[in-house]
């Protein structure tokens, strides 16, 4: 997962999606 999706929970569900 990029970096930005570890740092931002939010942008986590979007990665995971």
């Amino acid at each position: 997962l990029p970096k930005a999706a570890v740092e931002d929970p939010q942008n986590l569900e979007l990665w995971l999606k």
